[in-house]
Formats: C-alpha cells, structure tokens, sequence
C-alpha cells in the first residue's frame, strides 16, 4: 500500500473526505500526516444556533463571528450585546449637495449621483461629516448633507 493510500485511510478515520485530504495534499501542499490529521473546520450547531439568537436581535454574522473569533467572546454574550451604535439607514434619504456656500442639487442618493455623473458611494462620502467639516467653509468645497425628516410641526 502506498503512502497516500495508507495516510488516505487515515484521514477519514478522522472524519476528512477524499476530496478534503486530495486538495491539501496536491494544492495546499501539505505533508501527510498534517492533511490526516488537521481537523476540518466546521461550524458546530452551537456556533449556528446563536447566530440565529444574535440575527434576531440584530447582530449580523459577520459582528457576531468576529466576536467569537476575534474578540473571544462566549456564544451567548457576542449573541445578545447589543452593538453600540446601529448604522443610519440612508439609502431613502434626501440629500443635499452644495459647492461652498452654493446649493448645487438635492434628492435621493441615486438621483444626485446621476444629475452629478457620480456614483452612489461618492454621494454618501460627499455627506459624510469629515467631509463636510472639512469643505464646508472652502469656496469651491463640495460637500453634502442629509436631509431630516423633521416630524415636529411647527403651528
């Protein structure tokens, strides 16, 4: 029996498909014990059952994972620790875009960037506040802002 056959063997003994053992053989160049040997990595229930709990209370996989991760939290507080601060959702909002202290144009993200010949993410960084900060006393400085929905009514 040949090496790779018999360290084939081996690997799935201990749960590493063909296909697994194959590629970190021949691809990633392991040695054959290692590719053997090496655990697959899985994301266990437990992983995944609290990322379903943190998804529901609005901690995306990727803030959850990077918890667990990188920051070695437990399952269950990187899963119910609510972010410090949740992003503004300005997709639907107005906004503003002045040259100075001259208005250039308003609406909706995707209509300025069209009547400027910009992209959406140009937009929003026009609106950002260091950008503002930054332009917003210059005389040709473009910059934007976001418009409120006021919903106080003023009698």
């Amino acid at each position: 029996m040949s090496d790779y056959k018999r360290w084939l063997e081996i690997a799935k003994e201990n749960g590493i498909n063909e296909d697994a053992f194959y590629y970190r053989v021949k691809s990633a160049k392991w040695d054959y014990e290692k590719a053997a040997t090496k655990p697959v990595n899985k994301i266990d229930e437990e992983f995944k059952k609290w990322q379903q709990i943190a998804e529901s209370n609005g901690i995306s996989y990727r803030a959850f994972h990077n918890r667990v991760k990188k920051s070695k939290w437990s399952y269950e507080k990187a899963a119910t620790v609510k972010p410090r601060r949740k992003r503004t959702d300005t997709k639907n909002k107005d906004v503003a875009i002045y040259s100075g202290d001259k208005f250039l144009v308003w609406g909706k993200p995707k209509e300025v960037a069209d009547k400027l010949g910009r992209t959406v993410r140009d937009i929003k960084w026009l609106c950002s506040p260091s950008v503002r900060k930054r332009f917003e006393d210059t005389e040709n400085g473009l910059y934007g802002i976001y418009i409120e929905d006021d919903e106080e009514v003023i009698s």
